[in-house]
């Protein structure tokens, strides 16, 4: 019989905007060095430290990976639960122009996909891009319960 580890909890962010009834997502690029999935497009954020609420480590991990300071423009989209992982996954609309007014400390930089290319990049995890689905739709009000 295994032993049952600890799920690592993670708080995350995607920024999105919508222009000319487009969604896009905003994601960081990975680093070429990082030790899993270098250059794939991942989401910003990072693990909880002790007695950390999701809420304080994504404005921390914001703070470290964007230098943007979060109030109350963010929300909670989601909480994944995953064999290793808990993944509580905020979201916030931007302005056009978002990504000239912020600069990003980790990984090679940021992109905004809309949700064709993130249909066709090779380079997202697939949990990262269910996410990303589940949240398009969820903008567009596709689905269907």
């Amino acid at each position: 019989m295994q032993a049952v580890t600890e799920k690592r909890e993670v708080a995350t962010l995607i920024p999105y905007k919508i222009t000319n009834e487009e969604t896009s997502f905003f994601l960081q690029i990975r680093d070429q060095n990082a030790p899993r999935l270098p250059g794939f497009f991942g989401l910003f954020g990072g693990g909880l430290e002790t007695n950390e609420t999701p809420e304080e480590a994504l404005r921390r991990e914001i703070q470290e990976e964007l230098g943007v300071g979060l109030t109350d423009q963010y929300r909670l989209f989601s909480r994944y639960e995953a064999m290793t992982t808990i993944n509580n996954v905020y979201i916030m609309q931007v302005r056009d122009g978002f990504e000239h007014g912020i600069t990003v400390y980790e990984g090679d930089g940021g992109k905004f996909l809309s949700q064709k290319q993130i249909d066709d990049e090779k380079k997202i995890c697939d949990s990262d891009r269910l996410i990303l689905v589940q949240l398009g739709k969820s903008l567009n009000h596709e689905f269907t319960w």
